[in-house]
């Protein structure tokens, strides 16, 4: 139940009429619809304001979805309350939907979880409408639960009459279920994959191309003569067994390589890796978001190239959300792998509510995997990486500002204290140049800072470099061609936080920094996110401390000119404060 009460209003002894687009009415207490649903609560204000009456018209409701949300919010604890089928959950659900009751959308959606069970799986195809429709993910992993289970239970034949029908995203979560049968059935697996293949030929151009975008674990986890065998038996699959054959190789030389390189490698050759902006999080009214999303930079030099004024960019919205409810964190990515360390779950400037747990997103898996926490809780913290290894850099907790360094190693999932910094330091920025880290700028709990200082893995220690011209904080740091941009931040002046517009350039052979003048950031934004690809720094998000505003934008820094192009980001789950990284995606992730 939501947390919210209408201020200056008293509910608790009002009733409130309902009135549905056919004029029929409902009667419900106020307080508790106030309580259920902030929607409601700011269309009793408004009605209260307007008219100073309790009565409020629903054009787009009948009054037998007004009658079950009355039920519903009106049922004591004790109560079973108003009955939930899958015959009328699409009904109920468009209504929670409609009025912004998150609260109950997550009940009604575990109560159908729950009743999705083996004896009744003739409800899977109205589970599936309902996933598709309202995005619900637990109603999904029951389905995906369900399946396997009956995976289990039942014959090839049903198993291929069923599986073959799925779509391939289905098919896809299926094989990688803790659930599903992996290493022992390799056949069964290959049979059922092919049969799909089969089914579903007249929409798909390149088989080759199909089976490389199916990811099933247990393919990955073959012997290559293994799969010859298999091979044998299913004689309309021989087409694709050079494809799988090559996965097979390459996954088993390296796993790590294997992610990182596939782009490249002429097995993959065919299936066009996207450059691809990944992110997630942020605030969303009072809330910390779960949400991810993704666009494709190609796109986002395409729409700049044709439009010579602030266009509009559409993110993709389908991947798993993160684990937990995180801002302020650490963000980073290694062989392509999406590492998030450490963050806030709530707001706080001190840094109160710190985590020190590690998540990664496998996107070859479409999985959030939790690895090993960090030694210390952090916050506004520099998280990169270094010779294949990952660094967590300072930050804030609710014992103060830290200088302390760890580093983790991936192979061993362990981390491990490294050389201090010599100075308290959060909001800072970071970057990689030459085999060394750099960081600069950021606030020590007293004062903004310009230092900056450059660790050496090969003698483990920090070195002093000239400071930046302009003390900064909560800006971005990004080395390209050699040089290093230090690029928008805060700073106070005359007492207020305002944006700064103008970069800086380093030259680590000079040891100096540069004010870049030729042309500065139209919009001047901190709390940026740095992406580095042909040559160009594409900042992405932001916020403006001078007039308190988030900024949902992609602005392109072009170092060889120094001009900016923007494009401006649509996403409706989150656009406030999230966290970014770059990452490769594969084409299946973009198709609607």
């Amino acid at each position: 139940m939501l947390n919210f009460h209408p201020v200056n209003i008293d509910y608790v002894t009002m009733e409130v009429t309902l009135t549905s687009a056919d004029g029929k009415s409902v009667c419900c207490n106020a307080d508790t619809l106030a309580r259920h649903s902030e929607y409601i609560a700011a269309m009793l204000r408004s009605h209260m304001s307007e008219s100073k009456s309790l009565q409020v018209k629903f054009e787009y409701l009948s009054l037998e979805q007004l009658s079950w949300i009355r039920d519903y919010v009106g049922h004591k604890a004790k109560d079973a309350g108003p009955v939930l089928t899958y015959e009328n959950s699409s009904s109920v659900l468009s209504t929670l939907d409609y009025l912004c009751m998150r609260d109950a959308m997550q009940m009604c959606e575990l109560d159908l979880a729950k009743k999705l069970t083996i004896e009744n799986c003739d409800k899977l195809a109205k589970a599936y409408e309902l996933v598709q429709k309202f995005n619900l993910v637990i109603l999904k992993k029951a389905i995906l639960q369900v399946l396997c289970q009956l995976y289990v239970m039942k014959p090839l034949s049903w198993k291929a009459k069923m599986l073959k029908k799925l779509p391939a995203d289905y098919l896809n979560e299926i094989f990688m279920h803790d659930n599903f049968p992996q290493a022992s059935e390799e056949k069964d697996i290959m049979e059922l994959i092919f049969k799909w293949l089969v089914f579903n030929e007249p929409n798909i151009s390149d088989v080759n191309k199909a089976v490389d975008l199916i990811f099933a674990p247990a393919l990955e986890l073959m012997h290559v003569e293994r799969l010859d065998c298999c091979i044998q038996k299913l004689p309309y699959a021989k087409n694709a067994s050079e494809t799988l054959k090559n996965r097979i190789r390459q996954f088993q030389k390296s796993p790590h390589r294997y992610l990182r390189d596939k782009k490249d490698t002429s097995p993959h050759k065919f299936r066009k890796p996207i450059d691809s902006v990944f992110r997630y999080g942020g605030i969303g009214g009072c809330c910390v978001s779960t949400a991810v999303s993704y666009v494709a930079l190609d796109c986002i030099d395409k729409v700049i190239a044709n439009s010579e004024h602030l266009s509009i960019l559409q993110c993709h919205e389908s991947i798993e959300p993160t684990p937990v409810p995180l801002i302020e964190c650490g963000t980073c990515t290694l062989d392509n792998i999406v590492y998030v360390a450490g963050g806030q779950s709530r707001y706080t400037i001190t840094g109160k509510f710190a985590k020190k747990t590690v998540y990664r997103y496998i996107p070859y898996r479409r999985k959030w995997q939790q690895v090993a926490a960090m030694n210390e809780y952090r916050c506004l913290f520099y998280l990169g990486v270094l010779n294949n290894q990952l660094y967590a850099v300072g930050g804030i907790n609710w014992t103060g500002v830290l200088p302390s360094v760890e580093v983790y190693n991936c192979d061993q999932d362990v981390w491990e204290k490294d050389k201090d910094l010599p100075y308290l330091v959060h909001e800072h920025a970071g970057c990689v140049l030459n085999n060394q880290l750099y960081i600069s700028g950021g606030h020590d709990g007293t004062d903004l800072l310009n230092n900056v200082v450059s660790y050496d893995p090969l003698v483990k220690d920090w070195k002093r470099r000239e400071s930046l011209i302009q003390r900064r904080s909560c800006h971005a740091m990004a080395s390209v061609n050699g040089y290093i941009y230090a690029v928008g931040g805060c700073t106070m002046q005359q007492g207020l936080i305002q944006d700064i517009k103008e970069c800086e350039k380093y030259d680590p052979v000079t040891d100096q920094w540069t004010r870049l003048t030729n042309e500065t950031q139209q919009t001047p934004m901190s709390c940026i996110y740095p992406i580095i690809r042909h040559n160009k720094i594409y900042c992405v998000g932001g916020y403006k401390f001078t007039n308190n505003q988030y900024v949902d934008m992609v602005s392109v820094f072009d170092p060889a000119d120094q001009s900016w192009k923007h494009v401006q980001l649509i996403s409706d789950l989150f656009t406030h404060y999230h966290q970014c990284c770059s990452i490769i995606l594969d084409p299946s992730f973009f198709v609607s």
